[in-house]
């Protein structure tokens, strides 16, 4: 029975090293990838970690899918190593647990404490097996938005032309609206050029209309010194008549003055001759003073044929 025993205990401690060997071949090519995973991941910090993407928690936009699977690369990546260290955490408390079965102890307090031990090490295993299936079940949600973001990306792949046409429209009409600009600024200093040419004419007009209204007063008293014009033009044909109609009556009456003189002359050259028949009469009679019938009638007769009466005959 001792042999028996002891064959088992060293068949146990046998298997118990080969495992051991195992764990730690397995754990140093774990510690390498472990040991990648870490230096890809501080080689990400220093670049500034930014995994933490939130694309369910805002709109979603278009972004590389370069971009995107590097985020998510990199959250995988992580979700692995911990998974990786779960591994290992849970395979070092197993060995421990093995250990702990084999190890020959004749303490019962020390056999107690040990298996208070193996039994907290057995409710953390079941804490982590529940943690890791809670990872994987991450990593798997993760993988599937992950999976999501790609049927999307590759959804929004076929809007990158028409982004890249609208980009290139929106080039297109920035240079048209800044040349736009400038031929508003061009328009604005003709604007500015007619405005002024305006104000220039507007100046001239204010002076030609000041003198369209004085040259109206001077057509206005043009027109009244015409009417009066008129109007005394009126009065001297008026005058003209009148004038005329003296004139003729003047003319007849110079006529009859003629004819008038001409008698007068007559009657004068008569006077003087019956007056020197008179005289010699008188002289022959001497001196008598008596005048014939004959003499009367004859001053009588250049009395009326005169016009002004018997002065011009004094």
């Amino acid at each position: 029975m001792d042999n028996k025993g002891t064959h088992n205990k060293y068949n146990s401690t046998a298997l118990l090293k080969l495992q051991f060997l195992r764990f730690n071949r397995q754990h140093k090519i774990n510690n390498c990838r472990r040991n990648q995973l870490i230096q890809y991941e501080r080689q990400q910090s220093r670049q500034g970690n930014r995994a933490d993407v939130h694309h369910f928690e805002r709109p979603l936009q278009v972004v590389p899918q370069e971009d995107i699977e590097q985020k998510w690369k990199e959250k995988c990546l992580r979700l692995e190593m911990h998974v990786y260290e779960l591994q290992v955490e849970i395979q070092r408390l197993r060995l421990q647990n093995s250990g702990g079965q084999i190890t020959y102890i004749q303490d019962d307090t020390r056999i107690n404490e040990l298996m208070q031990a193996n039994k907290e090490i057995r409710n953390q295993e079941q804490q982590m097996r529940i943690q890791n299936k809670q990872l994987l079940e991450d990593l798997e949600s993760w993988k599937s938005r992950y999976k999501l973001l790609q049927e999307s990306n590759s959804k929004s792949s076929g809007l990158d032309e028409e982004i890249r046409q609208l980009k290139k429209k929106i080039n297109e009409l920035t240079e048209d609206l800044a040349g736009s600009h400038e031929q508003i600024q061009l328009r604005d200093n003709e604007i500015l050029n007619l405005k002024q040419l305006l104000h220039d004419k507007d100046n001239e007009l204010d002076q030609l209309d000041a003198r369209i209204r004085e040259l109206e007063m001077m057509c206005e008293n043009y027109s009244q010194s015409e009417t009066q014009i008129i109007s005394l033009q009126g009065e001297v044909e008026l005058w003209k008549k009148k004038f005329k109609q003296v004139n003729e009556q003047n003319s007849d009456l110079a006529e009859k003055l003629t004819m008038a003189e001409t008698q007068l002359e007559a009657i004068k050259k008569r006077q003087v001759t019956v007056t020197k028949e008179t005289e010699v009469r008188k002289s022959g009679t001497y001196g008598g003073g008596t005048t014939t019938s004959y003499e009367q009638n004859v001053i009588k007769g250049a009395q009326l044929l005169h016009p002004r009466g018997s002065q011009y005959l004094k």
